[in-house]
């Protein structure tokens, strides 16, 4: 039976049908690619679960590192140095990738240091002292110049201090190293040199600095000493 001419007709695009489309559409989707989207569900699982394993385990790490950092230091604060150097040695084998890990190899450098071992402190730092903008790379690197320092390498203990003088992100840090690298020109017989850095440190110092007049009696000694030698 035909109908009637009069009788109202649903628009193609109505949104009630695109709807019903949409899901029966996804519907059939699924339907077709159930194994893939059971795979996919798995793989997004297994991703979220590792992801959360892994920042839950990093954490329990830093923790333990900062337990057992605290404890070592105990042992350096009892004096007794070959113990503490060799749970140092064991500290860092378990720890070494954490930030408890650079403190404890800025602590060992400086034991080393005290031993007069000074080629294994320059080792136990040298990672850390790449990268100056880092909160501990600035130490570091002053351990480094001392051990050059205390084993008379006065050229690399010089280049050091220039490179902390240069590269450190505080003034008070690349102040005092133009201060330790003109000591080191002092102790080489250049008291021209060592009196050219502390003008330069004291061009950056304020007047009410307090390294201010040390810099300057410093500058005057050097000044007197280039005077007498000639230099």
């Amino acid at each position: 039976m035909a109908k009637h001419p009069n009788a109202p007709r649903r628009a193609h695009d109505d949104p009630e049908d695109r709807f019903v489309a949409s899901v029966l559409s996804a519907s059939d989707w699924l339907k077709r690619n159930s194994r893939a989207v059971t795979v996919t569900a798995i793989a997004l699982f297994v991703l979220v679960a590792g992801t959360l394993y892994w920042v839950r385990y990093q954490r329990a790490l830093r923790e333990a590192a900062s337990a057992e950092l605290n404890t070592i230091r105990q042992t350096v604060a009892s004096g007794n140095t070959p113990l503490a150097l060799r749970d140092l040695s064991a500290f860092l084998e378990s720890f070494g990738g954490t930030p408890s890990g650079a403190e404890g190899r800025l602590i060992m450098a400086q034991l080393l240091l005290t031993e007069g071992r000074n080629d294994e402190a320059l080792d136990a730092v040298r990672p850390l002292a790449r990268d100056l903008d880092d909160p501990l790379a600035t130490n570091a690197a002053r351990l480094i110049a001392a051990a050059h320092e205390q084993a008379e390498r006065w050229t690399d203990a010089e280049a050091e201090y220039l490179r902390i003088s240069e590269e450190a992100p505080y003034p008070f840090q690349r102040n005092q190293a133009l201060a330790d690298a003109a000591r080191v020109r002092l102790l080489q017989g250049d008291p021209a040199g060592a009196a050219e850095l502390y003008r330069r440190a004291l061009q950056s110092v304020p007047e009410d600095d307090p390294q201010a007049p040390i810099l300057r009696l410093r500058l005057g000694e050097a000044e007197a000493q280039a005077a007498s030698s000639g230099a």
